[in-house]
This record gives C-alpha cells, sequence and structure tokens, in this order.
C-alpha cells in the first residue's frame, strides 16, 4: 500500500499577507465591530475634560453607572474621563464590574460585570427567555423591553448613517 504524503508536503502555497483595512492610525480594523465601539466612545467624551487621574489597575473591581448603551450592546459608562464598556449594562444601571485591559489611545477600558447594584429605569423585570443569554452574543438586548430593543435598533442605524455613510448631512434619513 502506498504510504500517503503529510499535509503539505512538498506543496508551496502563495497567500497574500492580508492585514484588514484600518480607518485611521489607531489600528483598529475598518467596518469591525471594534470601529463601531470606538465611534461610539468618542462621541461620548466630546467636549469632557482630559485628566491625569490614575486609571483602576487590571483586574480590581469598581463601581459604574451606565450612561447609554453603545451600538454593539453593551453599556457605556463614564468615569473620571474614561469610558467603561460594561456587558449586560442597561441606561441608569449601577453596577459591580471588574477592569479587563485598559485602550489609554482611545480612553475606554474593557470589563467584566460582576453584578447589578441597582438597576436602572430601563431594565425589564423578566428573566431574559434564552438559556443562552450570557454565553452568545446574538440576543444581548433580552434583559430589555421590548419597544426600547426597537428604540435602541433604530438609533444604531442613525448613527451607522451619521458616522459611516460618507453622506452628506441633508441627505441622511430623518
Amino acid at each position: 500500500m502506498a504510504q500517503k504524503r503529510a499535509f503539505n508536503e512538498g506543496k508551496r502555497h502563495f497567500r497574500k499577507n492580508k492585514k484588514p483595512k484600518t480607518s485611521d492610525s489607531s489600528g483598529v480594523a475598518e467596518g469591525s465591530n471594534e470601529e463601531v465601539l470606538v465611534a461610539d466612545v468618542r462621541r461620548l467624551l466630546e467636549g469632557v475634560e482630559v485628566t491625569d487621574t490614575a486609571l483602576p489597575a487590571p483586574w480590581s473591581e469598581v463601581e459604574v453607572t451606565i450612561d447609554e448603551m453603545s451600538s454593539t450592546g453593551d453599556g457605556l459608562a463614564r468615569r473620571e474621563g474614561q469610558v467603561y464598556v460594561v456587558p449586560f449594562g442597561t441606561p441608569g444601571d449601577v453596577v459591580r464590574v471588574k477592569v479587563v485591559r485598559h485602550d489609554a489611545h482611545e480612553r475606554y477600558s474593557l470589563t467584566d460585570y460582576l453584578g447589578l447594584t441597582a438597576p436602572g429605569p430601563f431594565r425589564s423585570a423578566e428573566t431574559p427567555p434564552c438559556r443562552y443569554f450570557t454565553a452568545c452574543s446574538g440576543c444581548q438586548f433580552q434583559h430589555l423591553p421590548y419597544a426600547y430593543q426597537l428604540a435602541h435598533k433604530t438609533r444604531v442605524v442613525e448613527k451607522a448613517f451619521r458616522t459611516f455613510s460618507g453622506l452628506p448631512a441633508d441627505a441622511l434619513p430623518a
């Protein structure tokens, strides 16, 4: 019986080393989830004075109040000139989070959700019906009332047109 050749043995594969297109000097890939998040962070920090306060150390716990929801479905909380990205956060929630990492250039920190200290006015009292709610990213709005979900999704589309379409303001849908 003939011996099989090992995978790729003797073959050359010529692939271009493709790097994702970046939208600016920050190295964020164009059209990525991170680009959308960075746009939300920049808009939230407009007019906020940059201070030299020390950031919490990675893996430390902090308590924050969610100001708004990002287009990616995460809560955004401002604290001392820094934005904290909080999964499962809704506007008005006071939550305990663990800081995972900082992006000093864009002034935001990614966090892990630890617990709800006080619910905000938009949080639904019902338990999300999907048993995979915390594990799957496909249903990140189930802790919100349906009417708020629809309004948020409308705002996401409007922000996308304003931020990424390149259309003049008078050509944008109203």
